[in-house]
């Protein structure tokens, strides 16, 4: 079998005595998985029949795997021959199954060489990229089975007259992103041609050529990157034609520029040296374009994408490229000052500046360079500040603020461009993982003004977003948001009394409310795009090289009280409601480590387990300081201990600080009670019985897996006034119930499952009074839960640096950079109680190779894809052969219509898959993208309607342009049977 790519084909070796080892080895867990009504009897698992009745009939040696149906003539001696009569498929497939599941390691692919057409190894270097492709040609299927199928995103490239020259595809994987180009190629030894994952032909087109040639008196901005330019474009509309050239910066050389010929071209690069670089090289190829410096302040890498996102207009755009072209002229016209006087008067003008109430006013001499003062012709120096505020610009006021627009040179960084191959390809972009609430550096530095004409604001401009401006007032500590409507009389009270409007906006009326509206939209423009990343509620925060508590009322700096308005930071700590707070000391570790001898002792399945819930319950309190914010799920049969456990450990340690929250609870309703606290959240019976308790019980899943980690990405929801709100949240959930609903891939890597036994009579009873007696000790001692939180917070800059050491161990032990983040930071928390050492990567190494990690080793079956594939597989269906109907699943029907039985069974089998929308043919199966049989199985499952995305990427899955089933055709996913 080969894939588009020219994959060559597999040979699969099946070492069936190491899988046969590795089930006996849990072979009484796997046998009350397959034959759910057996019951263990001595060294002998008892059970009805091969279906998993109850019964005495089947009996199977627990030790040897030996087996015997006496009902009727079946047996085996192995557990592959029992998984083979349970399925009634071959061993072959019974072993595949084992394997995987057990992850063995008994299965082989080999790979046989690929020949050409002439018996030789084909060269991969015989493909070449065509110009474009022909019209005819198939529509391009990026389909990348090793980027898991279809791309996130892709853009088209034409030629002026509008033939497809080809695609860059963006793919997203767990480590990053992959920008690969996809082109119409041709072997040059064969004649044969296709798409195929290839550099475009050199000289490389520029983006939207057609564009560029249906509107030739139109101006020209010149971006990197496809997804900027589309950004750049929706921003500006059809004034103008905004393009780009793939491969990125180091891809100019490479590229086609006679398009732009005669044109009138605006290159505005990202904000970096690379970006710099390759506008600078831009410029000299072409002569008429200009080069636009991105605003001061602004990250590196800063784009028009990233000014979209920031609330960023057409206006804007234009506005601050004119600002540029005027300051070019400027120096390019002004005689050159003398160095010393050019100081002489800039520290003259900055002692002119009020820097008012700490807040960084900026320190401009006179109105500043690029900023026009505006002046009121007929106030002759007197009037009311009202009057002179309807007639001129807020920054006559004495309000100063950054905004200015600069045309300063770039500084050069270390930034290293991302690496092309040598003929200059299109290069792999790694998106880079943000330290935990990265603010930009404008964002992080820049404060509103403190004084209007000498007067104090008893407030803060934060910024707008979206139709919104931010305020901080001094009185109230807490957020004020206001729409532009909004800010009239009764609203601007909560910002100040209504003396102090009357002061600067007086009239003869009182305050005159419409010119207060204005400077305060002015100036909410000026100090920029608010984002609520600044925000910092309750809980634990690492601010720099301080850790924060902050207790609602008032703040403790590395264990010091600080008021809020007196402590400086980039992040904005708003007031909320106290929390309980206590000056415990530190638990020693002695008595520390006593919890993990609490956790150990509990009726777990795995022995891990109690460890790390150990974790959890340290970090947890934390975990606004931490990278990565681990999840656990407390699960088990009904008697078990799981509400004891989250009653007695869970929430004495997590304390009155946590949010407490059980059944019916809604995702907008933790959301919303959190705001921008960094506070633990306890989910009492987390159950989802039917199918509205499951569609709410996702939508708390995404909340937590947004709640991970800090990759920049926030929670925006609508509200009933058309507004768009962001929320970040900082949380660590602890789920428990007799269920767990977390399924899905993204799920499971980032909520870890802890599951409790059922210990029954004397023994059971014995080993729970040990552990209320070892309670009592500990956590429902008086003082050890405080002193736990203590300890955690006096330590919470090792926890955190430990943390990602484990997870950098844990990922090279287990294959999984994601688990690793999520094990990590809940053996940072468990090893906090018995040592306050930061780990070298050796030490930790050495620390998780001591662990059993058997409950966490990878498990093909635990993906998205195969579960869905399992899904339709076990789903039944009606058939008729003709002598009769009755039921059988989809497995084995695929089964029936291989195997070697009467023609009749056969077709049958074919033709009711076929009716159903999978299509079984040589050693394919073939399932439909949209038939309505399909949306019947799939129906209240996580791969409603969208099935087809999650079996394309099965090992080996192709996608298909028009399959037929039956009288109907439809696009479709194709699998190997193998």
């Amino acid at each position: 079998m080969k894939h588009d790519g020219g994959l060559p084909q597999l040979r699969i070796m099946i070492d069936f005595a190491r899988i046969n080892a590795a089930a006996l080895g849990c072979f009484e867990s796997l046998l009350c998985e397959w034959l759910p009504g057996g019951k263990r009897r001595g060294g002998e698992f008892i059970c009805g029949d091969l279906a998993g009745n109850a019964g005495g009939s089947l009996s199977v040696n627990i030790r040897t795997g030996l087996w015997a149906d006496f009902s009727g003539d079946a047996r085996g001696g192995d557990p592959i021959s029992l998984l083979a009569a349970i399925r009634n498929c071959s061993q072959a497939e019974a072993a595949r199954e084992l394997d995987s599941r057990l992850s063995a390691g008994g299965i082989q692919e080999r790979r046989a060489p690929v020949a050409g057409p002439d018996g030789r190894p084909a060269d991969a270097g015989d493909w070449q990229a065509e110009p474009f492709a022909p019209k005819g040609t198939p529509a391009p299927v990026p389909w990348h089975p090793g980027f898991g199928g279809a791309p996130s995103a892709s853009w088209t490239y034409r030629t002026a007259t509008g033939e497809i020259i080809g695609l860059v595809c963006r793919y997203n994987t767990e480590t990053g992103k992959e920008i690969i180009p996809f082109a119409w190629c041709k072997n040059a030894k064969t004649g044969e041609t296709r798409w195929k994952f290839k550099s475009f032909a050199k000289p490389r087109p520029l983006y939207r050529l057609d564009v560029l040639a249906a509107n030739p008196d139109a101006g020209v901005i010149l971006v990197e990157g496809e997804k900027t330019a589309d950004a750049a474009q929706r921003m500006l509309g059809d004034s103008v034609v905004v393009t780009t050239w793939p491969g990125g910066s180091k891809a100019v050389t490479q590229t086609d520029w006679t398009p732009l010929e005669g044109r009138r071209v605006i290159i505005w690069p990202d904000n970096d040296q690379p970006g710099r670089d390759a506008a600078d090289c831009v410029k000299r190829t072409h002569g008429q374009s200009f080069i636009v410096t991105p605003p001061p302040g602004k990250p590196v890498g800063w784009d028009l994408a990233d000014a979209e996102t920031e609330g960023w207009t057409g206006e804007m755009i234009r506005a601050h490229v004119k600002a540029c072209k005027q300051k070019h002229h400027e120096n390019q016209t002004k005689p050159e000052t003398p160095k010393a006087a050019t100081e002489e008067t800039q520290a003259q003008g900055a002692a002119k500046v009020s820097q008012g109430g700490g807040d960084n006013a900026r320190a401009d001499g006179g109105a500043g360079e690029g900023k026009t003062e505006f002046r009121d012709s007929d106030s002759n120096g007197g009037g009311n500040r009202a009057t002179e505020l309807q007639g001129r610009g807020s920054s006559s006021l004495g309000i100063t603020s950054d905004s200015t627009l600069h045309n300063q040179d770039y500084v050069p960084n270390d930034d290293t461009p991302p690496p092309c191959d040598a003929e200059g390809d299109l290069h792999v972009e790694r998106a880079p993982e943000p330290e935990p609430d990265h603010i930009p550096p404008d964002e992080s530095t820049e404060k509103p003004a403190a004084t209007i004409g000498g007067v104090e604001l008893p407030f803060r401009i934060l910024g707008h977003n979206q139709g919104t401006f931010f305020y901080l007032p001094r009185g109230s500590k807490q957020i004020v948001e206001l729409s532009a409507s909004e800010h009239k009389h009764l609203q601007l009270l909560q910002l100040a009394p209504d003396a102090w409007w009357n002061q600067i906006f007086a009239s003869k009326d009182g305050p005159d409310w419409k010119a207060a509206a204005n400077m305060l939209v002015q100036q909410s423009y000026d100090a920029g795009v608010f984002t609520p990343k600044r925000l910092r509620g309750r809980g634990a925060w690492l601010d720099g090289e301080n850790i924060v508590l902050h207790v609602g009322d008032r703040l403790f700096v590395n264990g010091v009280p600080v008021a809020m308005s007196e402590f400086e930071s980039r992040f904005i700590y708003e007031q909320g409601q106290p929390l309980e707070h206590s000056d415990a000391i530190p638990l020693p570790m002695p008595e520390a480590a006593r919890l993990a001898e609490l956790c150990d002792l509990l009726p777990w399945r795995h022995s891990i387990h109690g460890m790390l819930l150990t974790g959890w319950c340290v970090v947890a309190p934390i975990c606004g300081v931490l990278a990565w914010r681990p999840h656990v799920w407390i699960s088990g049969p009904s008697g078990s201990g799981k509400t004891w456990v989250v009653t007695n450990i869970v929430d004495p340690l997590v304390g009155k600080t946590a949010l407490q929250v059980q059944s019916a609870t809604t995702e907008a309703g933790i959301r919303q009670a959190l705001r921008s606290d960094a506070l633990p959240v306890v989910f009492d019976e987390a159950e989802s019985e039917d199918k509205t308790g499951q569609g709410r019980m996702q939508r708390i899943l995404e909340l937590a897996r947004q709640a991970s980690s800090e990759t920049g990405a926030g929670i925006i929801k609508g509200t009933a006034g058309g507004r768009a709100m962001e929320f970040s949240v900082r949380s660590c959930f602890v789920f428990a119930s007799i269920g767990i609903a977390a399924v899905q891939r993204a799920d499971t890597s980032r909520i870890t499952p802890l599951e409790l036994s059922k210990r029954n009579g004397e023994a059971g009873a014995k080993a729970f009074a040990d552990i209320k007696a070892l309670w009592a000790e500990t956590v429902g001692k008086p003082g050890f839960a405080d002193g736990l939180r203590a300890r955690a917070l006096a330590n919470a800059r090792t926890i955190r640096a430990n943390s990602k050491t484990l997870a950098r161990a844990v990922a090279a032990k287990l294959g999984d950079q994601r688990i690793g983040d999520q094990l990590g930071a809940l053996l940072a928390g468990a090893f906090a109680v018995t040592t306050e050492q930061q780990f070298t990567d050796e030490q930790a190494a050495r620390r998780v190779d001591n662990l059993d990690w058997s409950p966490f080793l990878p498990d093909a079956t635990d993906t998205d894809e195969v579960q869905a594939l399992n899904v339709l597989m076990d789903s039944h269906i009606r058939v008729d052969d003709g002598r009769g109907s009755y039921t059988a699943s989809v497995g084995e029907l695929i089964s029936q219509s291989q195997a070697d039985v009467v023609d009749t069974v056969k077709d049958a089998a074919k033709a009711t898959l076929l009716r159903h929308g999978i299509k079984v043919e040589d050693d394919w199966l073939t399932v439909s993208n949209s038939h309505h049989s399909l949306r019947r199985v799939f129906a209240d499952t996580p791969w409603a309607g969208k099935w087809k995305d999650q079996l394309a990427r099965v090992k080996g899955a192709e996608g298909c342009q028009s399959v037929r089933f039956g009288k109907s055709v439809h696009r479709a996913v194709r699998i190997p049977l193998e």
